[in-house]
């Protein structure tokens, strides 16, 4: 697990042909108001992409808002027994993957069914003080985040949040089906949406050409555009694609630490 801090930042794209078709009868009344029609296009695209943004952002915020209550409960109580069915219980309320707790001592109790820990605690080759994430987090008293990966157990598309506990700390693992459902719902008509991170690894798309797991930078007739979009928390960029006009709105989504 890597890129761990205390803030975490995806970018949601959208692209749209802006391009309508009208008869030559109606040209004149076309030209009068295409510039309006184009403005009314511009702020619904980029209310939609607010709109989305502000979900996922919601969607992470909810499960660190889970993790730091539990690991202020354990703080507060200092439990000593009952770890793996409190991590299970929690799990299932916050509606988590996984849930860990790594203590001082080298002992970790998990949510997850792994085939080699008995009762739900960690083999003696799993000490969770050399894991990045617990050398993070009980340095400090805020919450840690990964950016994205693939779990290895799962091949799913993950993001970690970690907190101190007072003598360890609490680890949950998020999956992340909800990008691939983002771009799913944009559905609007000649658009394609993508969810990025910042060295524009593509995450989520909608478009048949733009895979997951490539980066923008990849496609030569998308990578002119890469640094407009990354560059800043909300940007639209016009472009041409073989021929057609067409623009890029993007959205940072940020995640951890709003400072």
């Amino acid at each position: 697990m890597v890129n761990l801090g205390f803030k975490q930042t995806l970018l949601l794209a959208v692209s749209l042909i802006i391009a309508l078709s009208v008869g030559s009868s109606n040209y004149f009344s076309y030209n009068e108001f295409s510039h309006e029609l184009t403005n009314t296009i511009y702020q619904s695209t980029e209310e939609r992409i607010k709109v989305e943004a502000e979900k996922l952002e919601a969607y992470i915020q909810a499960k660190t808002h889970a993790v730091e209550k539990l690991a202020d409960d354990y703080q507060q109580h200092q439990y000593q027994t009952g770890h793996a069915e409190r991590m299970r219980i929690a799990s299932h309320g916050a509606d988590v993957f996984a849930l860990m707790i790594g203590f001082a001592n080298d002992d970790a109790y998990t949510s997850a069914n792994y085939d080699t820990w008995i009762d739900n605690k960690n083999p003696p080759n799993y000490d969770p003080r050399k894991r990045p994430w617990y050398q993070e987090a009980i340095r400090t008293s805020g919450s840690i985040f990964t950016q994205p990966y693939t779990g290895a157990s799962t091949g799913l598309l993950m993001v970690s949040i970690g907190k101190n506990s007072g003598n360890g700390v609490i680890l949950a693992d998020i999956t992340l089906e909800i990008l691939s459902q983002t771009v799913s719902d944009i559905n609007m008509k000649g658009a394609i949406a993508m969810i990025m991170t910042e060295d524009n690894t593509v995450l989520a798309s909608s478009s048949p050409v733009v895979k997951t797991g490539k980066k923008l930078t990849d496609y030569s007739e998308l990578s002119h555009i890469s640094r407009d979009v990354l560059g800043t928390e909300t940007n639209t960029t016009d472009y041409e694609l073989n021929g057609t006009d067409k623009v890029m709105f993007s959205k940072k989504i940020n995640y951890g630490d709003k400072s």
